[in-house]
């Protein structure tokens, strides 16, 4: 069968996404952050 990526990988996989684009393009992120808050 297919087996379902636990949480914990997903966690640990956007994390590192996370300080991956952190890392190229804080402000970026920052304003996508307020962005989505505001909906």
């Amino acid at each position: 069968g297919v087996q379902t990526p636990s949480l914990e990988l997903l966690v640990q996989y956007v994390l590192v996404q996370s300080e991956f684009l952190a890392t190229q393009e804080p402000e970026a992120i920052h304003n996508g952050l307020i962005e989505f808050k505001q909906y």
